[in-house]
């Protein structure tokens, strides 16, 4: 007997779960379908208004009060490092300074919330803005084309990269393409199966093409006369784009 393909088997597992009496009457899969083109395409203002808004403004609420809590790193100076290692070349203590510092900011909080916030310069920024602008800000910046361009940049503070590491790191920002197999509804309450598609398999290994192609399925709620995500972090996160390895220094390219 042939087995029924991991997407139908997902939805007619989720069918079985206790449904409205008016569920036929409205779907969410065009809202779905919409996020995802929206998304693809660059329209972040259109894609953030299947966010959740509730959800995501408590999310960055909590982001922006962990980075105002949050002490900024001491500064790592060539002159602490020569002190403590009397040998050591200044061109070398300069480019270990350096290097601390850059690994410190890239994992303060305030920089990881700059970084997911693409455009806004302070924290005040990203908590003054309404939601709407917040959600597509985060979109822009989770977008396969920004996440490239940001680890272009820091590729270049982590060794000089050659055109083997750069044509790597291009490669992110292509941009998966996701089919929406179906939905089952709930009250206001969705669960709408994805699946993706990928351009280039090969670029994953086994566990993470598997894990990739997996069919999912997604919550969304029904507000007012459309449908929004409540997983919208959790999509990013288990799309193949969210899956890709930063790629690394070859060992010959990295700064000694």
């Amino acid at each position: 007997m042939r087995r029924a393909p991991a997407g139908l088997a997902l939805l007619l597992l989720l069918s079985l779960l206790p449904q409205s009496a008016g569920a036929q009457r409205r779907t969410p899969e065009q809202s779905m379908r919409a996020f995802i083109d929206a998304f693809a395409a660059e329209r972040f203002v259109e894609a953030a208004a299947f966010v959740d808004s509730a959800s995501f403004d408590a999310w960055r609420r909590q982001r922006v009060d962990a980075a105002r809590r949050q002490r900024a790193p001491s500064v790592v100076t060539a002159a602490q490092l020569m002190r403590i290692e009397p040998g050591l070349p200044r061109a070398v203590a300069e480019y270990q300074a350096k290097r601390a510092n850059a690994t410190a900011r890239r994992h303060r909080v305030l920089d990881l919330l700059l970084r997911d916030f693409g455009g806004f310069r302070s924290v005040d920024d990203i908590a003054r803005v309404g939601v709407r602008e917040a959600a597509a800000a985060w979109l822009r910046a989770q977008h396969p084309k920004s996440v490239a361009e940001r680890e272009l940049r820091d590729a270049r503070e982590r060794c000089p990269p050659d055109s083997a590491l750069v044509a790597e790191i291009r490669a992110l920002a292509r941009v998966d393409s996701q089919s929406v197999v179906g939905a089952v509804l709930r009250d206001s309450l969705a669960f709408v199966v994805i699946q993706q598609v990928l351009a280039a398999p090969g670029e994953f290994g086994r566990e993470e093409r598997d894990a990739a192609l997996a069919p999912r399925a997604v919550r969304m709620r029904r507000e007012a006369d459309r449908w929004v995500l409540l997983d919208w972090e959790g999509w990013f996160l288990d799309s193949a784009a969210g899956m890709r390895q930063t790629p690394a220094c070859p060992r010959s390219q990295r700064t000694p």
